[in-house]
């Protein structure tokens, strides 16, 4: 989305160079030709702008998810990834389809500007795969990739622009008929009418088989994320068997309306609350801030916003700050015995210790996933308490890929890695909470060590989709 207002946010800029260019063509012009009418020098102009937005879109602006330098010489990749893996994972997908509605255009104005040389299909689509092969070409001189979806996007958006041309002047062709004699209204020739609405219908079909599969599963699909390795080292002890797990559904231990006003009432928040990306806000005067999500997630912020550094010599070491956790996850009616302490998280860029737990017993058709976290500062303060557990029912038992599948999937799936190795270290069983659907998925969760072909060297998780 942020690329198509890019690609919008560019508009006014076309629209002037086009003024200037079509304006200096045509004044020296205008003794070489007879003068054209109205609609066609408006189809003149039009076209300027979009050549100039065309050029800057293809061969200079930068996309923000990397899209713009993906390498793909497999044809209709994105749809493949997005059936088989969900939408989320086929970010190319939206590429493909401004792709389309930007040569489009194309294809509608080529006709008017000149009816006698583009009054075929063929034409039109032989102009619009000599202009976006020469532009993939041109993109690798430019700092870009290729991509053969971009090619096949590109040349139906010629043509769906033809299409729509057709159908627009059947439709004022028709409207004039029938002003002047209405029984010869419908004679216009069918075969070119039953092309262009067959090449709309085409064009559309597999947007349209992708979204409808995607909301037809209640249980979603896993977010792989977007690394796309050259190559995944598989030469740990890797097994080749599947296996079984379970698939489990979100349930609310009560309503957030009773959770917000339990919490509240343990926190003293007496200011206003208010909602927005799908999470409850609370304030008590500047310092304290309570969340609440759908899902029954909180967390109870005790120092937001204060930017001042704490004493670092005042925080207590880890033995003393377990205890100190303990006795704020009491004040929140929190049983510090159902939790399991798992250590101290890393990353999070300050002297804080984070300290995670994990429930200690799952019951039977029950699966608690996520963790608490309790942040401890000076003095044993309490600055955070975070608890993303989610309580889910058993929804059905499924059969599981082997882990090598997962690696397979893994390097399959992605975006803009580049050439590079992944290294991988750890490779288990886990679990993916689709927020989107409230369903608990199990995953192969992919832990290595990326190095891409320039040296650099980062961490990449993944959580692979373990279903068969």
């Amino acid at each position: 989305m942020s690329d198509v207002l890019g690609v919008l946010t560019h508009l006014p800029a076309a629209a002037g160079a086009a003024a200037i260019i079509y304006g200096l063509v045509y004044f020296g012009l205008r003794r070489l030709r007879p003068r054209p009418r109205l609609h066609v020098l408006v189809a003149e102009y039009a076209l300027v702008a979009w050549a100039s937005l065309f050029l800057f879109v293809t061969q200079f602006m930068q996309f923000g998810n990397g899209l713009g330098k993906l390498f793909n010489l497999i044809p209709l990749r994105s749809f493949y990834i997005a059936w088989n893996y969900g939408i989320e994972n086929a970010e190319s997908l939206a590429q493909v389809g401004l792709n389309v509605v930007i040569t489009a255009p194309l294809g509608f104005l080529l006709p008017v500007v000149s009816s006698r040389r583009f009054h075929r299909f063929t034409p039109i689509l032989l102009v619009g795969l000599a202009l976006t092969v020469a532009t993939e070409l041109s993109q690798m001189t430019t700092g870009r990739s290729a991509d053969i979806d971009d090619v096949l996007a590109n040349s139906v958006g010629v043509v769906v622009g033809y299409s729509l041309n057709v159908l627009v002047q059947a439709a004022a062709g028709y409207r004039r008929r029938h002003a002047t004699h209405p029984t010869l209204a419908v004679r216009q020739r069918p075969e070119r009418l039953i092309a262009a609405i067959s090449t709309l219908a085409l064009a559309c079909a597999p947007f349209i088989a992708v979204v409808a599969k995607n909301n037809l599963d209640p249980v979603g699909h896993v977010y792989y994320g977007q690394i796309l390795p050259t190559e995944v080292d598989t030469s740990g002890p890797v097994s080749p068997d599947g296996g079984e797990s379970a698939i489990y559904r979100n349930v609310q231990l009560e309503s957030t309306t009773a959770l917000l006003a339990r919490l509240r009432g343990y926190t003293g928040s007496s200011d206003s609350c208010s909602f927005a990306d799908e999470t409850w806000t609370c304030a008590t005067g500047t310092s304290k801030r309570l969340f609440v999500d759908a899902f029954n997630r909180w967390s109870i912020a005790y120092d937001y916003g204060d930017s001042r550094a704490p004493n670092v010599d005042l925080i207590p070491e880890e033995p003393l700050a377990v205890d100190h956790a303990h006795v704020a996850l009491r004040a929140l009616h929190v049983d510090p015995d159902t939790l399991a302490y798992v250590g101290l998280a890393d990353g999070w860029g300050d002297p804080y210790r984070h300290l995670v737990f994990r429930q200690r017993v799952q019951t039977k058709g029950q699966m608690v996933w996520g963790n608490v976290t309790v942040t401890i500062g000076a003095n044993g303060s309490v600055v955070e308490v975070s608890d993303r557990r989610t309580y889910n029912a058993l929804y059905e038992r499924v059969s599981t890929i082997s882990p090598q599948a997962s690696l397979r999937i893994a390097a399959e799936v992605g975006l803009d890695g580049g050439p590079g190795t992944a290294e991988i270290s750890d490779l288990q069983a886990s679990f993916w909470f689709n927020e989107d659907t409230g369903y608990l998925i199990p995953t192969w969760q992919v832990s290595a060590e990326y190095t891409s072909g320039g040296g650099q060297t980062l961490d990449w998780e993944s959580n692979i989709d373990a279903r068969r």
